[in-house]
């Protein structure tokens, strides 16, 4: 007797699931919620960044709310103000505008008219080559009324601030122009009076640095589970072009996913930041990067220093804006404007693509994994594989309409008892419906196959197959999608998709592989027959593929069992997506209630 080490029986199917979905699950919480340790001031000088200056500048600005027009926001733009100034004097490259005559009126929201006088402070450092354009970086110095700060947007004016005295030292290629701006909490004010000043037109491509939530503790639990206190990495919230996001993904970890961009374009989150502007009314490539966990923080006291935890999210956004800003500058152009479709795996790399090659590659993948499997099933059927009876085929589409009304019955039951959970309680809803999904699919599946005593193998095969066919139609509707509304957020259902087609291409190879090695054995039967005592008639016309009752006395080799390994190809790599965008959409848009968004949208989604 052959032992198996993973046998094909329902206990087995059920510990791997459970148990790969709980390592994936852990492991992506980890990545969430845990950001690399900062370095210490030696290494971080090694890298170029002077962290404890850095430290001390944001230290300064934060120590008390310092809204637009009041006495605490004078102080601060004089201490930024200062700073410039030392690095202006230091090296002639750099050039500042002290900017208080810039003014503009303009229509908010097609409802509030809005007249401003401008404070920024423009910084423009010169590029290697001047007939570039220039690039440029905004961030706003201004608290709300109510906070003080430090993630919005203290940490991304020191990020700005060091970069400035960066290029200073490392002249860049093109021109670096920097908007330190003043009154964005009070309508976006500072970047609509950029466009008064005779520098906006040297520039084509900018970096936005926002705080839309705040860098600050872990969850209670991973406190105790990592010994750790500091989370929180910035996202790219929007971006023009594939181009741009390909220029994103040169930091150490990018973070991102195009379903961000489609959340603001839906107007599921209500928020603005100044990427509207340098967009809109200045028609401008760009990129939007932005904190948003621990939004109940946001716009409170408790945007603070000591919330912060330790330096990590702020040595996070120092990296990241000294890596993506040297790139944007030491590149000659940024000419492509194709709709960017990316995510980050892991928050190691990012995948980009064009939209308009995505579209391409998208009904390529799926006609030429058809025209495999297809390929593949002709040949099982041809060495005498026979489907299961029709019965069999009605199990999984039944069983997947139960388990999309079981989830939806548990989400509604949850919107009605406590609609505010999302806020407060993200992993408990996000590990309930998993478990509800998983178990309402599962299950009904174990009791059928139990009650007809039907072949593993066969079952294995069938499922495969509907599976594949099932992320067929969604990849067609998504293609569908893309094309008309330009919406990207389901770019995770090619790789459900591909997935799936890896899964029952093994399934239909192993298979074939059996067919071929018994048609071998049948031949070598046949050609061992004495043909003397055959008549010539009486040969069979094809030999390999044998009588029934040739078959059933021969013993043949059955199909390996590579069930595990088709189940780790069609799982890991989705889970891996789909939970990592459970785990951001949850962060981003449960914590959107605060802005009037309805709970239910963070919840579905």
């Amino acid at each position: 007797m052959k032992l198996q080490l993973f046998p094909l029986t329902s206990s087995w199917v059920t510990k791997v699931s459970v148990i790969t979905y709980i390592l994936v699950f852990l492991l992506l919480v980890r990545i969430h919620e845990v950001l690399p340790a900062s370095p210490s001031q030696k290494d971080a000088l090694k890298q170029g960044i002077d962290l404890d200056a850095a430290w001390s500048d944001l230290e300064t600005i934060t120590q008390v709310p310092h809204p637009y027009n009041s006495g605490a926001n004078e102080v601060v733009r004089n201490y930024l103000l200062e700073r410039v100034r030392e690095v202006a004097n230091r090296y002639p490259t750099v050039q500042i505008s002290d900017d208080s005559i810039s003014n503009i009126s303009y229509v908010e929201n097609k409802v509030t008219g809005i007249y401003v006088e401008g404070s920024n402070i423009l910084v423009k450092v010169e590029g290697r080559n001047k007939s570039l354009p220039a690039v440029l970086f905004s961030a706003h110095f201004d608290s709300s009324a109510l906070a003080l700060g430090v993630t919005d947007d203290g940490m991304g004016t020191i990020s700005l601030l060091s970069l400035i005295e960066h290029f200073a030292k490392d002249q860049p290629l093109r021109t670096a122009l920097f908007n330190l701006n003043n009154g964005e909490e009070d309508g976006l004010c500072g970047s609509h009076t950029f466009f008064r000043h005779p520098w906006w037109k040297v520039a084509d491509t900018f970096l936005n640095i926002e705080g839309a939530g705040s860098g600050g503790y872990l969850h209670i639990i991973f406190q105790r589970l990592t010994a750790q206190n500091s989370n929180r990495r910035p996202i790219l919230f929007r971006a023009s072009s594939a181009e741009l996001v390909k220029a994103f993904r040169h930091t150490d970890r990018p973070h991102g996913t195009i379903t961000s961009s489609d959340a603001f374009s839906l107007g599921l989150v209500r928020s603005m930041t100044d990427f509207e502007v340098y967009a809109g009314r200045g028609g401008m490539n760009g990129l939007d990067v932005s904190f948003y966990f621990n939004r109940d923080k946001y716009h409170t006291m408790d945007d603070n220093i000591a919330n912060l935890g330790d330096r990590a999210p702020f040595w996070t956004i120092l990296k990241l804006t000294r890596d993506v800003g040297s790139h944007l500058t030491n590149t000659e152009r940024h000419e492509e404007k194709q709709r960017p479709i990316y995510w980050d795996v892991l928050g190691r790399f990012m995948v980009v693509f064009g939209m308009d090659g995505l579209v391409w590659l998208l009904p390529c993948t799926l006609v030429a994994t058809i025209v495999v499997t297809l390929g593949m099933g002709s040949y099982v059927w041809y060495m005498g594989e026979r489907p299961s009876p029709s019965r069999q085929w009605i199990h999984f589409p039944l069983c997947l309409i139960f388990s999309i009304l079981c989830s939806s019955f548990f989400v509604t039951i949850l919107c009605k008892i406590n609609p505010l959970i999302i806020y407060s309680s993200p992993y408990p809803v996000i590990l309930g419906i998993i478990a509800v999904i998983i178990t309402s699919l599962l299950l009904p599946l174990h009791i059928i196959a139990n009650k007809h005593g039907d072949d593993p193998s066969h079952i294995k095969t069938i499922l495969s197959t509907q599976y594949f066919l099932f992320t067929g139609v969604l990849v067609l509707g998504y293609i569908q999608m893309l094309k008309r509304l330009g919406f990207g957020g389901f770019y995770f259902l090619e790789i459900l998709h591909v997935g799936a087609a890896l899964a029952i291409i093994l399934d239909l190879g192993d298979r074939s592989w059996s067919a071929y090695c018994s048609s071998t054995i049948i031949r070598s039967q046949f050609e061992e027959l004495d043909e003397s005592t055959q008549p010539l008639l009486e040969i069979h016309s094809n030999p390999p593929r044998g009588s029934e009752s040739d078959r059933e006395s021969v013993s043949t080799p059955k199909p390996r069992n590579l069930w595990l390994l088709e189940f780790l190809i069609s799982v890991i790599p989705i889970s891996v997506l789909v939970l990592q965008l459970a785990l951001i959409v949850s962060a981003a848009l449960g914590q959107t209630i605060a802005d009037g968004s309805s709970p239910v949208i963070g919840l579905y989604t």
